[in-house]
């Protein structure tokens, strides 16, 4: 049995709640396998890469940092404990590094700021007398940890892998052996490190004055074979996957946990009780009767465990992530899926679908749930075909059975079934792309009957993704990355058993209006939005096909411009050689555009004004590279998937009602200590809004987003408006459809 406890952050991050206020957002960060542990007495930390968790003994109740809550950044590598003091020391993946205390996060960006031309990943920790030693490619770097500064840096010219202290000295593991320095000297002259005969060294753990090595075979002196050693509140632990070694108070005897499944880390803070992580998650163990029993079920936080979200598909209530992404190698890393329903998250990852089905789960690339049946979702594989759910259950492997899909080359005995792209049309069709064989496109009815279609002047290529199906029109565009580069349009002209009538085109550069060339080799994303024009995420930019009932007898395109309007009539690329990885059009036909290295963007529809440009430097994005978006319309809900995990942003506009019936503003009333935006939600798609004092004195006009208008509280002058009863008149379809509320206001 497991304990899923949900996380009671401070910013309630594991709902999604529908009153979620405009341009809030809420973090999701990925919680990988639970890998470190220490317990401080009060609270137990958990590092599970790429984030942190603190378990509290007394009420039972987890807590996931995050960007959201005070963190300086995302991604990360270790931790470690002072347990004099309790505070914890966070080192990200680039260098940064945070001290959590007292729930107040403090900074130390040296190292992460360093223009070094080395290497500057950190190795190990160690923790002494208020001091922290960082074991580094170049040497080592001392912190001050009450005064959360750099005390010295150990240029040695040399990779340090530990330190330790022992018998009045600070010793290191370095690749030559093992050196030391008297304490009472200075570490960063090297004349004062000496080079002991101990070498081969991977691990030192010194209990007062007696000390134990672990060399690279994974032998530690006086324990068998063990894969770490930790020293933990001043006893020894040798950690093995299967059980952990416990030094006694007298250092002469061990007594052993076996029968532990996966065992990482170790941790204690009183006699008697004893805290690990393992695979499945953070476990207690009481010690009755000389033996170590289970206390109580495993501890796991709610959190998705996908990392790197390369694909995101949204359906009636349920968002799904899955890792991986087109562009891995063919020995990309195990798979992993996750997908949220009312704040609770499921995930299924290799370890789970090797277990349970003898099956393999990798190369994973796409993910699409059913319009029909939003529980049931399909993800593909570029290597083992494609993958059937139904919520958690697993239903089957789409391989080769009922003319399914071909294997790669059409290579009759192969069991290589490349699927990288999937979408739904307008009736439940479920159409996917089977790269590197003659026919290409393949399509599944609701009732399991399979079609195959080849497009005109595209052979067996490989790397088909990603896949769009126009609204009205229900074309297929899709590119393919390998072996010919092209933009590939199908139209089945809504026959799908006739293919007489189909038309189909293949691009290898499209023609802007200024008569660039664009190779396909540029593009990334495809999207269409409200007006039925395409855009193309390439890598210089957005494109966009203006007239896609043309595509057939024209490559042309536009590529969209910004005018500079300083005199010189001159116009500047939008988003000129920024690449752009994910394009969601919402439902004010506004495009959000997430790019390679600049985070994302919120543009107007037509391209020309930037509303919003979010990045990790000014937002809780974890990372500037983001991999994929998708948008709630109904909510207006944007998630966004970057290194790190998914985000939730709060957008203002949301998916318009088909009357006006069911209108309402948010807050309301609006108290002194709010200073978001005021919704007015339920709204028709374009409804005319004018805001009104008691006295029908006009205070602020426009138009709505999509079902729902924003309001700052203001005049036209910018002037916080006083207290009082402010009136909302609506009208719709050309004045033939209006409606009124009211808005209470204190100030």
């Amino acid at each position: 049995m497991k304990k899923l406890l949900l996380l009671c952050s401070l910013v309630l991050m594991s709902v999604i709640s529908s009153a979620q206020t405009i341009g809030e957002w809420i973090c999701y960060p990925a919680f990988g396998t639970p890998t470190t542990v220490f317990d401080t007495g009060k609270e137990v930390y958990v590092l599970g890469a790429p984030s942190l968790i603190s378990y509290t003994k007394a009420d039972e109740s987890l807590i996931q940092y995050s960007k959201q809550d005070g963190m300086s950044d995302a991604g990360i590598d270790r931790i470690a404990c002072d347990f004099q003091t309790g505070r914890i020391v966070i080192l990200y993946k680039n260098q940064n590094i945070d001290i959590l205390e007292d729930g107040v996060y403090h900074n130390i960006p040296d190292l992460k700021e360093k223009v070094m031309s080395g290497d500057k990943n950190i190795n190990s920790v160690l923790i002494q007398e208020g001091k922290v030693y960082l074991a580094t490619a170049f040497g080592g770097l001392v912190l001050d940890l009450k005064r959360k500064e750099i005390l010295d840096t150990y240029n040695l010219g040399q990779t340090v892998s530990a330190f330790f202290s022992a018998n009045d000295y600070l010793c290191m593991v370095t690749e030559k052996g093992m050196m030391r320095c008297p304490l009472s000297e200075n570490g960063y002259d090297k004349s004062n490190w000496v080079l002991t005969e101990m070498g081969g060294l991977k691990q030192v753990a010194v209990s007062d004055s007696d000390i134990f090595t672990l060399d690279h075979n994974g032998v530690a002196s006086r324990l068998n074979p063990v894969t770490s050693l930790k020293v933990d509140h001043g006893v020894v632990y040798g950690v093995h996957t299967n059980g952990v070694y416990m030094q006694d108070a007298q250092l002469s005897e061990w007594s052993r946990i076996s029968d532990l499944t996966d065992l990482q880390d170790v941790s204690s803070s009183r006699k008697g009780e004893l805290w690990v992580t393992t695979s499945a998650g953070l476990q207690q163990y009481i010690l009755k009767s000389d033996q170590w029993i289970l206390a109580e079920d495993t501890i796991i936080p709610n959190a998705p465990c996908v990392e790197d979200p390369y694909d995101m598909d949204f359906q009636d209530g349920y968002l799904y992530m899955v890792t991986g992404g087109p562009f891995r190698r063919l020995d990309d890393p195990a798979g992993a899926i996750s997908f949220l329903k009312e704040g609770n998250w499921t995930n299924i990852t290799q370890k789970m679908m090797q277990k349970n089905h003898s099956l393999d789960f990798f190369n994973l690339n796409d993910i699409k749930a059913s319009p029909l049946e939003p529980d049931r979702f399909f993800v593909g594989s570029h290597y083992l075909g494609m993958f059937e759910f139904k919520g958690s259950e697993f239903k089957k492997v789409h391989k080769n059975a009922n003319n399914e899909f071909a294997p790669a080359f059409d290579a009759e005995g192969s069991n290589h079934f490349w699927v990288s792209g999937m979408a739904f049309d307008a009736t439940g069709n479920l159409w996917a792309l089977n790269s590197v064989v003659s026919s290409p496109l393949r399509m599944k009815t609701p009732d399991n009957k399979w079609y195959r279609y080849s497009i005109n002047g595209l052979g067996k290529v490989g790397g088909l993704y990603p896949l769009l199906i126009t609204e009205k029109s229900q074309q297929k565009w899709f590119l393919s990355y390998y072996n010919t580069l092209s933009l590939n349009v199908y139209d089945d002209n809504k026959t799908i058993e006739n293919t007489a009538d189909d038309k189909s085109v293949c691009y290898n550069f499209l023609i802007d209006q200024d008569g660039n060339k664009h190779s396909t080799i540029q593009f990334r994303s495809l999207a269409e939005d409200l007006d039925g024009k395409i855009w193309i995420g390439t890598s210089v930019g957005p494109l966009i096909i203006s007239n896609p009932s043309q595509i057939f007898q024209s490559n042309s395109c536009l590529r969209p411009k910004i005018a500079r309007n300083d005199g010189t009539g001159l116009a500047d690329y939008l988003f000129d050689n920024i690449p752009v990885i994910s394009i969601v059009v919402d439902e004010a036909n506004r495009k959000w555009i997430g790019t390679s290295g600049n985070g994302v963007y919120l543009v107007s529809s037509d391209g020309l004004e930037v509303i919003h440009h979010f990045t990790a430097e000014n937002s809780p994005l974890y990372s500037n590279e983001i991999l994929s978006m998708v948008a709630d319309h109904k909510t207006g809900k944007i998630y966004i998937g970057c290194q790190g995990g998914m985000l939730c942003y709060q957008s203002d506009a949301v998916e318009g009602s088909e009357d006006l019936s069911n209108v309402y503003a948010y807050p309301n009333p609006v108290r002194p200590d709010f200073s978001g935006p005021i919704a007015i939600t339920g709204l028709k798609q374009n409804t005319s809004i004018k805001i009104t004092d008691i006295n029908n004195n006009l205070i602020y006009q426009g138009l709505s987003l999509g079902g729902q208008f924003t309001w700052d509280g203001r005049n036209k002058k910018g002037e916080r408006i006083k207290s009082g009863i402010y009136l909302v008149y609506g009208t719709a379809d050309g004045g033939k459809k209006g409606m009124v509320t009211k808005i209470m206001v204190i100030n």
